[in-house]
């Protein structure tokens, strides 16, 4: 039989008396002796860099088990550092393949089958929706926020302190002040049917839309969020610029624009192979938003001569680095 190296990986962990928790996503879940859960990532397209990090434990908070991302390509110094902050252990190639020689050794020497690992099943392969389909996107995590009350302003809870937060610009500026601000965000609820133009199909996706309530910009959440009523660090409060009004309708243009794609698929004719482009997207009439109120996401604002770091203070991600001004 062959397998590919995720598959590999998780037969591996069980092997070790680890039991694999089926996600359907781009992680490896299991449980070790009972234990909590853990997750793990394997990157083989490309080296681990610092953001490569916070997106696995911005993408990841809600586990409180061992994380670890096998690093085929290498990683940076900057990944190695903000690991050791997050507590994400990194494996190298060379760890990986010697823990790989080792379980394959001690499946031979039981006399059972050896996996075959081939070249192309390393590759990513794309998912194929073939039937009618009503399921929240797998990509998506539905945001957890505590006791919302509809069109109610929520703080979303602070995780990062300001000494991690400059530790993490530190590797851009040399910081020489730092500010807490709170930036306002719109958030909806979101549900639309997705359908491949000329098929039949369709899916149903929902989640979370945040609508930057300064610029208008939209990001989709993917993680879960604490809310909290008030934070006890000297911040600035900063007031929306946009209306409810106005986002709400950027929201549904994002959306269109977000979740549309071309690729190709494979259509079979008279024993012929044919390739063809098709387009999926939101059918615009299906789409449902629903707002769940003002919320104020604080971010560390670390400032050094070269320039300014903004910092998600609940995830530790960096949001944007501006070399000469500030944008809110």
């Amino acid at each position: 039989m062959h397998v590919n190296l995720k598959e590999l990986i998780k037969m591996m962990i069980q092997d070790m008396g680890g039991e694999i928790v089926d996600r359907d996503d781009e992680f490896i879940w299991a449980r070790l002796g009972g234990g909590q859960l853990e997750v793990y990532y394997l990157e083989d397209k490309e080296e681990v860099t610092g953001d490569h990090v916070i997106k696995f434990s911005r993408d990841t908070e809600q586990v409180m088990g061992d994380k670890a991302i096998f690093c085929i390509k290498g990683h940076d110094k900057l990944a190695q550092e903000i690991a050791k902050k997050m507590g994400i252990v990194l494996v190298s190639r060379e760890q990986l393949a010697s823990l790989i020689g080792e379980f394959i050794l001690k499946l031979h020497e039981r006399g059972d089958e050896l996996p075959i690992l081939q070249e192309e099943d390393v590759e990513v392969e794309d998912i194929e929706y073939d039937e009618v389909e009503e399921l929240e996107d797998p990509d998506i995590i539905p945001i957890i926020i505590d006791d919302i009350d509809s069109g109610e302003e929520k703080i979303i809870k602070l995780n990062i302190t300001k000494n991690e937060a400059i530790n993490i610009a530190s590797a851009y500026v040399g910081v020489f002040k730092t500010q807490l601000k709170l930036k306002p965000y719109y958030i909806f609820e979101y549900s639309f049917k997705l359908v491949v133009e000329g098929t039949a199909d369709t899916k149903l996706m929902s989640g979370i839309i945040a609508m930057d309530a300064i610029q208008g910009k939209h990001e989709i959440w993917k993680t879960g969020f604490e809310t909290t009523a008030n934070i006890d660090i000297p911040h600035i409060k900063i007031e929306p610029e946009k209306s409810v009004d106005d986002c709400e309708e950027k929201a549904k243009e994002a959306l269109i624009k977000e979740f549309t794609t071309e690729k190709e698929v494979s259509v079979e004719d008279d024993n012929i192979t044919i390739i063809e482009k098709r387009k999926t997207k939101p059918l615009e009439n299906s789409i449902k938003i629903n707002y769940l109120g003002l919320h104020y996401l604080p971010v560390w604002v670390c400032e050094g001569r070269e320039g300014v770091v903004f910092i998600n203070a609940t995830t530790g991600e960096i949001m944007e680095k501006d070399m000469h001004q500030f944008t809110f």
